[in-house]
């Protein structure tokens, strides 16, 4: 019986702690105008030196598109956030750290948002909402199409660079050597890889997409 006692009175000195937290949660304006909220734009300089003294020869970051065109197309180019990176890469550089560019990852200026609305693919991220995934994925995979044909057509050749895609997956093998489980795992397959590779190397998504979403999966025009 004192045993209970006890647990329930910390249990309710906890939740009195963590109310009396919530009612003095600091605000963006309690900041002064100049503070950096995250170390990576205040202190790239020493993360790059970090790198360097463990050998690093390459450094992947994304760029973000809200810095640099922080209302899409609809507003001015960031010179501020242009000069970011700019200073970055020269740093990489300087340090013989070769830099690997993501040009879009998960982030989207809030004037977009505003104009035309969010995807948020099947619900599994806050605010929980659902739209047609297959319909996202394939203006990805069309915005990637188009970045690559820009890319190779205008600054390639001056530049040397290369461009190419970062897609994160899983692999996955039968569980038993029986033919329901190869056709589980080549479906499994299709929709954890292929849905996003196979339109870059054969111009369409797998057949085993094809015949399970049939009208629901968008058509790539030839």
């Amino acid at each position: 019986m004192e045993e209970t006692k006890r647990m329930l009175l910390v249990l309710t000195l906890f939740l009195w702690f963590m109310s009396f937290l919530n009612a003095f949660k600091l605000d963006v304006s309690q900041f002064p105008p100049s503070f950096l909220f995250g170390t990576a734009t205040s202190s790239y300089q020493e993360d790059i030196e970090l790198m360097h003294s463990l050998g690093v020869n390459s450094y992947r970051f994304s760029i973000s598109w809200s810095r640099v065109l922080p209302r899409g197309r609809f507003g001015e180019i960031n010179s501020m956030g242009i000069q970011f990176y700019n200073n970055l890469i020269n740093n990489l550089v300087a340090r013989g750290i070769q830099p690997f560019v993501t040009l879009s990852h998960y982030d989207i200026p809030q004037e977009l948002e505003d104009r035309y609305g969010a995807c948020y693919q099947v619900g599994e991220y806050p605010p929980g909402l659902h739209t047609d995934p297959f319909g996202a994925a394939h203006n990805m995979i069309l915005a990637h199409a188009t970045a690559v044909n820009i890319y190779k057509k205008k600054y390639q050749v001056k530049q040397g660079g290369s461009i190419g895609i970062v897609i994160s997956m899983s692999w996955f093998e039968p569980l038993r050597n029986i033919p329901e489980d190869y056709i589980a795992t080549q479906l499994t397959l299709a929709f954890e890889i292929g849905w996003f590779l196979d339109p870059l190397f054969y111009g369409d998504y797998p057949i085993q997409m094809r015949e399970t979403l049939q009208s629901k999966l968008p058509k790539f025009s030839s």
